[in-house]
C-alpha cells in the first residue's frame, strides 16, 4: 500500500541502483525501519510505503575502504568505512536552508547524535548487535546505555565490532542454508563503475 505523502518517486525503490565513479568498488544493501506513524502531507518528500499504520523508510549502507562518495547517496543513506583501524560511519544529510547535500561523520555522542533528514524522531547509531539504523529516541538511548555505558568508547572501536558481528552472522547464516558452497551467491551487491550517476540528480527536492 502506498501512501501519498509526496508526488515523488520512492528513490530506494523506483530509481536504479546507484553508483560512484570515484567510488566505483564500494558495496551497496538496501535497508528499511518501520517508522510506527505516518509522517504529516509535507514533511516526508518521497512515496511511503505502508502496512497498517507504520511506514517502511528505505536507506542504502555503503561500504569502502576510502572517502565517502561524493557523487552517491540519497538523504538518510548512511556509508560505512571499513579500513582497518580506521572505521568511520558517515550520514547523508541536507544542510542550510538550500537544502545542499553533505556527508556527516557520526560520533556516539548525545549531544552530537544525528536526527534522521526527514524524521524528527529517527536518530543514527551503529549497534554493536551488527547493524546501523536509524532508531526511536527509546531504542536510541537504549543502546547508547548499553554499548557506550560511559560514553567513553570511540566510533571506530564500535563500528570495527559492528562489522565483526555482522560478518560472523552472515557467515552462520550461510553455512545454515547451505550457499557457502556456491561463494558468489547472496554477496553484497558491489558497484562497478559507470557514468551514469542519477542518484545525485534525481529526484528533486
Amino acid at each position: 500500500m502506498y501512501i501519498a505523502t509526496s508526488h515523488l518517486p520512492n528513490p530506494w525503490l523506483d530509481n536504479p541502483l546507484p553508483t560512484s565513479v570515484l567510488q566505483p568498488n564500494i558495496e551497496i544493501t538496501l535497508h528499511k525501519f518501520n517508522c510506527h506513524y505516518i509522517p504529516e502531507p509535507g514533511t516526508y518528500p518521497y512515496r511511503l510505503d505502508t502496512d497498517g499504520r507504520d511506514a517502511a523508510v528505505h536507506f542504502y549502507e555503503m561500504r569502502g575502504v576510502g572517502h565517502t562518495p561524493r557523487d552517491a547517496g540519497y538523504p538518510g543513506d548512511v556509508y560505512v568505512k571499513v579500513k582497518p583501524g580506521m572505521c568511520e560511519l558517515w550520514a547523508m544529510l541536507k544542510i542550510g536552508e538550500d537544502g545542499a547535500r553533505q556527508w556527516v561523520r557520526w560520533v556516539p555522542e548525545e549531544k552530537e547524535k544525528i536526527v534522521h533528514p526527514h524524521l524528527k524522531l529517527r536518530y543514527l547509531w551503529c549497534s554493536t548487535r551488527g547493524e546501523v539504523s536509524w532508531y526511536s529516541p527509546y531504542v536510541f538511548e537504549a543502546l547508547a546505555k548499553h554499548e557506550n555505558p560511559n560514553g567513553t568508547r570511540e566510533a571506530g572501536e564500535l563500528i570495527a565490532e559492528m562489522l565483526r558481528i555482522d560478518a560472523e552472522r552472515t557467515l552462520t547464516s550461510k553455512r545454515k542454508d547451505g550457499s557457502d558452497e556456491n561463494p558468489t551467491r547472496n554477496k553484497r551487491q558491489k558497484m562497478g563503475p559507470t557514468l551514469h550517476t542519477g542518484c545525485v540528480s534525481t529526484p528533486t527536492t
